[in-house]
């Protein structure tokens, strides 16, 4: 039984998960990429190095992001919201969004939960640093929201 979301619905999954779906369009293209990231108050904070995303972003700061909860097939809850870009330069902002991201990260690990972190975050982070390249720290403030979610009818 397909049914909306209620505000606190919403935001309870953007808090629990750890991975959303960042799309960007620039010039006609569209660009889907799974990220890590937290949420506070109605908006998304992540991290990147240089590369196709960000420079879309900075070409055309209207984006969306969506999460999901997969049960089964039948049984799921997604949220997508559509919101604008905005790298971040504050050196102690930027600090502070990597910190409660890892922090946010890490809890989730020390409760039994497996958190993937996309290789690509991984391997750029690394590179990035032993290349002594600052990672882009952003922020997607969400103006409109939506939220669906379905559960298996029981027989």
């Amino acid at each position: 039984m397909l049914e909306e979301l209620s505000d606190e619905d919403i935001e309870s999954l953007f808090k629990t998960q750890s991975i959303g779906h960042l799309g960007c369009n620039s010039n006609g293209r569209i660009y889907v990429v799974p990220t890590s990231y937290y949420y506070d108050k109605g908006s998304i904070y992540s991290f990147t190095l240089e590369g196709t995303k960000i420079r879309m972003m900075r070409e055309n700061p209207d984006v969306c992001f969506q999460v999901e909860e997969v049960m089964d097939s039948d049984t799921w809850h997604s949220v997508i919201g559509w919101g604008r870009f905005e790298e971040l330069k504050d050196a102690n902002e930027k600090i502070e969004v990597l910190t409660k991201l890892y922090k946010r990260i890490t809890d989730l690990q020390k409760r039994g939960r497996h958190v993937f972190i996309p290789l690509e975050h991984r391997e750029n982070m690394v590179i990035g640093a032993m290349q002594g390249k600052e990672p882009i720290v952003y922020k997607i403030t969400l103006k409109e929201i939506s939220g669906r979610k379905n559960r298996a009818l029981m027989e």
